[in-house]
């Protein structure tokens, strides 16, 4: 087990055995034997101690003594245990989830995470006003803050005609500051139709052909799912169509 969830699970052994119960380290066990991370034996010795507390100390000795795998499905278990959702939100918070690795790549440890570029398209010359767009684009936005993104010419890319959305994503496709940063994130809010998107002065025409546009640091394709976009971008940013 990494140093940081056996130093997690040292500071939270005294109150985690205090206040689990004994049907809460049953369920907690029958979890992590289904799970493997406890054999046979030691689930019957936890489940043979004749104190409650005994029974919680030796299986959080026994989870202690495994691997990164044990310490996260005893969160899992915690989860599933049936307690008071106080009790279950205390023991859940002395114990930090470490599952930060994503399926494609490695987050980058310093720095922020990623790189967004929200596009927020308000007014229209052809089609009704999106009303309710700037209040959607700063909740985005903070959220993309919490979660340590940068936000790409923030405050320059409402309202946006064709032309200037080419450029915007473009230019944030060619930008060398990617390889900075474990992702990048595009968010089109706008108008649109199936395969496709609308500027402030698209008309409804049938769609040109995809363009591709420029190289991030790992490659993806961003995909159309209509209206609202919010797609990670690694090397390809394969854009739906722009409706002139």
């Amino acid at each position: 087990m990494d140093t940081r969830r056996k130093d997690s699970l040292t500071q939270a052994i005294p109150t985690i055995s205090s206040k689990l119960k004994r049907d809460h380290v049953r369920d907690i066990c029958n979890s992590l034997r289904v799970a493997e991370v406890l054999t046979e034996e030691q689930y019957e010795k936890i489940l043979s101690c004749p104190k409650e507390n005994q029974q919680s100390s030796r299986l959080l000795e026994d989870v202690q003594s495994g691997n990164d795998l044990a310490y996260d499905k005893l969160r899992e278990a915690l989860m599933l245990a049936t307690m008071k959702a106080n009790v279950k939100e205390e023991l859940l918070n002395l114990l930090p989830n470490y599952q930060i690795k994503v399926a494609i790549y490695d987050l980058v440890e310093n720095g922020n995470t990623g790189l967004a570029l929200i596009v927020n398209n308000v007014q229209f010359d052809n089609f009704k006003e999106r009303k309710g767009s700037d209040k959607d684009y700063e909740n985005v936005k903070r959220m993309l803050m919490k979660l340590n993104f940068d936000i790409h010419n923030d405050g320059e890319t409402k309202n946006l005609t064709k032309t200037k959305m080419e450029t915007q994503i473009g230019n944030f496709a060619r930008l060398s500051d990617h390889q900075n940063y474990s992702c990048c994130v595009v968010i089109v809010m706008t108008h649109g139709d199936e395969g496709m998107l609308f500027a402030v002065d698209s008309k409804r025409n049938k769609p040109k052909t995809n363009e591709r546009e420029g190289t991030a640091r790992k490659k993806t394709q961003l995909q159309d799912i209509k209206r609202e976009k919010l797609t990670t971008i690694r090397r390809t940013l394969n854009f739906p169509t722009l409706l002139t």
